[in-house]
């Protein structure tokens, strides 16, 4: 796999001109539609609410009666499980990919978001700035990842204590994407505190309310240790899974430097990567393994993004593209490998 991000990017544009690109997508996009595979699925989603939200609620039940600590660390990871599914729920509403009206998607979305404590509004914003513009330096907020740097330029800009864990942000990368889940939360608070008003008033309200069965119930019935127990079992695995998740979709992969025009096709292949696997990694990443696909087509269920596979590789196969296809343990050694080459090229 080349591994200098830049050179790869730049020679893409001599393969793929902008108008060949866009011609490309809208044969791909008309096949793929042909075939039904853009279809909802509502039987799927279904399946997979009761699934979700179900294994959501007994474990929170199980926590509640449960004091055995080495229980209660287990179940944790049960929860955190069941989370990132209903995650998927938030994921998949936010892209329109569950139910063909908005505002139906919308009701999912929120519903997911008191669950889990975070704000479908900001994030929809945000996640919607990087899908149209997926690696652009500058311009795709995924790539301002908190104390970490994947290019020089950006390593080079780190200052405070940014600027004190930069050189050993190989080492901090996995730890601190543990706290995640907390700096996304806080983040959603300020997101919904500044833009509060009357009309979306509830949202802040839902957000409250989420909050204090998280954080402030357990205090209240549980005693001191389990309580503990229980908020670190359950939030530190969550912002590790959660980065696990999403941070092998693009880290590692070309980053389009500023001013550079690639098509939409292109650039969605060249940097995504996806993770083989089948039944269990598709559910374990909630479809996210298939991120080529996914970028492709972000409205498409989640349960069919694998029927777009032969279509995408045929498609990369005949353009020359590379389809970025490896397994989790080697894209966690791709993101490491750059965090390292980044650092040490520093001095």
């Amino acid at each position: 796999m080349p591994r200098n991000l830049n050179l790869r990017a730049e020679s893409a544009t001599s393969k793929i001109p902008l108008i060949v690109g866009a011609k490309a997508y809208a044969k791909l996009r008309r096949e793929v539609t042909a075939a039904g595979i853009l279809d909802r699925d509502y039987k799927y989603y279904a399946i997979m609410a009761v699934f979700a939200f179900g294994g959501f609620i007994a474990s929170v039940y199980l926590i509640y009666i449960t004091s055995s600590l080495f229980l209660l660390f287990i179940l944790g990871l049960v929860f955190t499980f069941f989370a990132i599914q209903i995650g998927g729920f938030f994921h998949d509403a936010g892209h329109r990919a569950i139910f063909k009206p908005a505002k139906t998607n919308d009701i999912v979305g929120h519903i997911a978001s008191f669950f889990l404590v975070d704000s479908i509004d900001r994030w929809m914003k945000i996640h919607n700035m990087h899908h149209a513009n997926t690696n652009e330096e500058d311009r795709d907020p995924d790539l301002d990842v908190p104390l970490h740097s994947f290019t020089q330029s950006r390593f080079m800009q780190e200052k405070g204590l940014a600027g004190v864990f930069k050189r050993y942000q190989v080492f901090t990368y996995y730890p601190l994407r543990c706290l995640i889940i907390i700096t996304r939360r806080t983040s959603s608070f300020i997101y919904l505190a500044k833009g509060l008003n009357f009309k979306n008033s509830w949202k802040l309200i839902s957000f409250a309310i989420g909050f204090t069965i998280w954080y402030i119930l357990p205090f209240i019935y549980f005693d001191t240790l389990k309580t503990i127990v229980v908020l670190a079992s359950i939030n530190i695995p969550l912002g590790f899974y959660l980065s696990s998740v999403f941070a092998p979709n693009h880290k590692g992969m070309p980053e389009i430097k500023k001013g550079m025009k690639l098509s939409f096709l292109e650039q969605s292949i060249i940097t995504s990567r996806n993770l083989k696997g089948g039944f269990l990694t598709e559910l374990f990443f909630i479809g996210l393994n298939l991120q080529i696909e996914h970028h492709l087509f972000t409205n498409c269920p989640r349960n069919k993004l694998k029927l777009i596979t032969p279509y995408a590789k045929k498609l990369c196969h005949e353009m020359g593209l590379e389809y970025t296809d490896v397994g989790i343990i080697e894209t966690n050694k791709i993101i490491l490998d750059e965090l390292r080459k980044v650092a040490l090229a520093a001095g």
